[in-house]
């Protein structure tokens, strides 16, 4: 069986946390959708460094 929304899985995850961020920040939905945005920036933070780091010692093997 197919599922109907391959992004359902994310929907699941990120949908209450929306919520709840609504529910502590009030206001606009808009407001709470920037708050997820840095709260997963964050998130992927170390990621992006080790990505950096990697990048960068495969460019020093290669000047060798």
């Amino acid at each position: 069986m197919i599922p109907a929304n391959i992004f359902q899985p994310l929907i699941d995850i990120f949908g209450p946390v929306l919520v709840f961020f609504h529910s502590i920040i009030g206001g606009s939905w808009g407001w709470s959708i920037i708050a997820l945005t840095v709260v997963v920036r964050a998130l992927l933070l170390p990621l992006a460094f080790k990505q950096m780091h990697s990048m960068q010692k495969l460019q020093q093997v290669g000047r060798r």
